[in-house]
């Protein structure tokens, strides 16, 4: 019987923690901090991830809102080992998104978005966007992507939903290696 749950127990395992299409990339923290305040003018924003990131030529990318849902000024977009870097120059009060997206060393795409606030109000004639950079002929720059996120989240919906049977099985299996040890436990004693 102890045969029998301890292969039980290596099915559920091999099944659920041993598969590496399960392990993605995750978010270690962001700058700002999410749902956190800072000062106007000239920010950093990053994302940080657990795990290396993909540097391809436009599989990264940032878009920074204020709160009337306005792009805001952004230099280059940085990738470095396990993060995306850009400086934006958030010139207003308010509610800021930035909806972000990468791919991961494995090759998943990963994406997500945060908020922060603004306080106070900046004004900064020496910040040069990647725009103007370009239209400059100082860096050449990829087309960024109409809807970053649209596809990445129906993906991992769908892992979601592939996963779950798996979860399910290994659950039903457990269940079932319980109530034949109980049963047999029960009829020797």
């Amino acid at each position: 019987m102890k045969k029998t749950l301890l292969a039980f127990a290596l099915v559920l395992v091999a099944m659920t923690g041993g598969s590496p299409a399960f392990a993605h990339t995750e978010v270690d923290h962001t700058t700002p901090a999410a749902s956190s305040t800072v000062e106007a003018g000239t920010q950093t924003i990053s994302v940080v991830f657990s795990d290396k990131i993909l540097n391809l030529a436009d599989s990264s990318e940032f878009v920074i809102t204020d709160g009337n849902g306005d792009e805001v000024a952004t230099s280059c977009l940085e990738v470095k080992n396990t993060s995306i870097n850009i400086e934006a120059f958030l010139a207003t009060a308010g509610d800021y998104k930035v909806v972000w997206r990468t791919v991961a060393e494995d090759g998943h795409p990963v994406s997500g978005d945060f908020g922060f606030t603004v306080s106070g109000s900046a004004e900064d004639s020496n910040f040069v966007s990647c725009k103007n950079q370009a239209s400059e002929g100082s860096v050449a720059i990829a087309t960024p992507k109409a809807e970053p996120l649209a596809a990445e989240t129906k993906d991992q919906a769908n892992v979601l939903a592939v996963a779950w049977p798996f979860w399910a099985a290994g659950a039903l299996v457990v269940a079932v290696g319980v109530l034949v040890f109980v049963r047999r436990k029960g009829s020797k004693g």
